[in-house]
């Protein structure tokens, strides 16, 4: 049975296509929103794994666990996974189902020992805390203060008022 290496949720994988080197974008642990219901948003759970036989394939699902213990969304491959190579990268992107408050949600990576089983082996956990935010009300900005001294800005008004009084004449 396959070993997953290593799991962790990002908002975007870039791969780069003449050296196959991998970048995980925008880590994610956690986030906030304003209201609720509202939407999970769309997220990628990114796993490696390491092949222990040459004939190992990977029947593996990611699942979205809300705080109270309900799964909210499960997503599998359809078939098994052949592993040609020694390690092999899983890329999920998951969103969609609805959350209904703040909370720790459960990414839970799991893996079962074939098409036929029925027990999913948990492999690894990744917790994201969804918290909820009041926007702050845009406060009236007062007009600054003049940093002249009170005498200056008295002479400078007389001066305005002066040139103003000579061009009504």
């Amino acid at each position: 049975m396959p070993v997953l290496q290593w799991a962790l949720t990002c908002n975007r994988v870039v791969t780069d296509t003449e050296t196959n080197s991998v970048s995980y974008i925008d880590a994610l642990e956690a986030f906030a929103v304003s209201s609720f219901p509202i939407p999970f948003p769309p997220i990628c759970v990114s796993t490696l794994w390491r092949r222990e036989r040459e004939e190992d394939t990977l029947h593996a699902r990611v699942r979205i666990q809300d705080p109270a213990g309900q799964t909210i969304l499960s997503v599998e491959p359809d078939s098994p996974i052949p592993l040609t190579k020694k390690r092999h990268r899983l890329n999920v992107i998951l969103g969609g189902p609805e959350i209904h408050g703040p909370g720790e949600y459960l990414i839970i990576v799991e893996q079962r020992a074939g098409k036929t089983a029925k027990v999913w082996k948990q492999e690894h956990v990744l917790p994201i805390d969804v918290t909820h935010f009041t926007p702050v009300q845009q406060q009236k900005r007062k007009p600054k203060e003049e940093k002249r001294r009170p005498d200056a800005t008295k002479a400078l008004r007389q001066r305005h008022t002066a040139v103003a009084a000579s061009r009504r004449r």
